[in-house]
């Protein structure tokens, strides 16, 4: 029980490394916020989660207004926020065009995969590290990245945003640690 008594949040914990992610904070003690852009696999999510107090939040992050209200459910429910996973991602987006090479993309294809890869990653922070500072807490943020953003291989769009979530937790790491708050990719 390593995390009794923590609040942690997991990003796109609809499926995947998120659902596992939110299942082990679980079975460590954690009270966990899932989020996803899909109510079933949510509900999927937290049926498989350990007893405790867990919240299910349906939003999209790349949409400041859904992190924005989220946190204020979290701030009323849990009074802070300990760990967060900023996890969700997509690797393609409508626009990429037929192969997702970039003289097919379209504007909307870009910023479609930046706007949840790069932005919600931003905003989830964001809310986060205010949240930590408000009520004093040495929090801990954890940002997925992918080996794409070393070996270029993937559309140009993830590899892009997946090797800036990496030079964001870099420069938020060297600003926040001073304040208690760990930030690691």
């Amino acid at each position: 029980m390593k995390l009794e008594g923590k609040v942690a949040l997991v990003t796109g914990a609809g499926l995947g490394m998120g659902r596992a992610t939110a299942k082990l904070f679980s079975d460590e003690g954690a009270k966990v916020i899932i989020n996803d852009v899909s109510q079933e696999n949510l509900e999927e999510t937290l049926n498989l989660l350990s007893d405790g107090d867990h919240t299910i939040f349906l939003g999209d992050i790349s949409k400041s207004f859904s992190v924005t209200d989220m946190f204020k459910v979290i701030h009323s429910k849990y009074d802070g926020i300990d760990i967060v996973v900023n996890n969700a991602g997509i690797g393609r987006a409508e626009g990429d065009g037929e192969n997702g090479e970039i003289q097919e993309m379209q504007d909307e294809g870009w910023k479609g995969v930046m706007s949840v890869n790069l932005d919600g990653t931003f905003y989830v922070s964001r809310e986060s590290v205010r949240l930590m500072i408000d009520r004093d807490i040495s929090g801990s943020i954890i940002n997925i990245s992918s080996t794409s953003a070393f070996s270029g291989e993937g559309p140009l769009h993830y590899c892009t945003s997946k090797g800036a979530i990496l030079a964001f937790t870099r420069a938020l790491a060297i600003d926040l640690g001073p304040k208690g708050i760990r930030v690691n990719a």
